[in-house]
């Protein structure tokens, strides 16, 4: 789990036979002897990796009795490199063969903590460019405000195309300013996105 952390995330099914890393019928799952199994690999990535990695789990009962699987989803991880045994060790995924991990080098390491950096420099400078709009517009930082970050802090392809989000963006201002006329929707092209008051002005 801590190599799908560190490379492109990943799905690990446990309760399924696999040889040569190929899944084999039948799907039967396996009999779990813990209450709460999630919790236990929760439990034992939160104490064998560093730093921890967020991980998200799902309890699947099978079809035969008694039987379940536990399906495990790691994303790709801006805190990475992530090790185990005594954080010593950065295992990443690697192509072909039974073994889908290997050690990762030192060039991969350093490549890794600049990623981590970049990472929170662009988060920052996001933030930064955010609060400028707001002031450029009159929009009172000291007043109650919601900061919401949406999306992965590191994709490693789009999400969805910039057309698409004018798109949403237009018809969200349109709504918008039917039901509130006073209120006025403004954007950055950048992601940024805030309302303010708008106010009459009368000469």
């Amino acid at each position: 789990m801590s190599s799908f952390a560190n490379s492109y995330g990943g799905i690990l099914i446990i309760g399924i036979n696999a040889s040569a890393g190929e899944p084999e019928e039948p799907f039967e799952g396996i009999v779990f002897p813990e209450k709460e199994p999630g919790l236990t690999v929760q439990n034992l990535c939160r104490a064998n990796i560093f730093p921890e990695i967020p991980l998200y789990t799902s309890f699947v009962p099978s079809r035969t009795p008694d039987k379940a699987f536990l399906v495990i989803q790691v994303n790709e991880s801006p805190k990475a490199p992530h090790a185990i045994e005594n954080s010593t060790q950065v295992y990443v995924r690697a192509e072909g063969g039974t073994e889908k991990t290997s050690l990762a080098n030192v060039t991969l390491i350093e490549r890794m903590l600049l990623r981590r950096r970049e990472v929170l420099g662009r988060w920052e400078e996001f933030y930064v460019e955010s609060k400028s709009l707001a002031e450029a517009v009159g929009f009172g930082l000291d007043a109650p405000r919601l900061e919401l970050r949406i999306g992965p802090q590191y994709a490693t392809g789009m999400i969805i195309t910039r057309e698409k989000v004018s798109e949403f963006l237009s018809e969200h201002n349109r709504r918008y300013r039917a039901g509130f006329p006073q209120q006025e929707v403004l954007r950055h092209p950048a992601g940024a996105f805030l309302s303010r008051r708008r106010t009459e002005i009368v000469t």
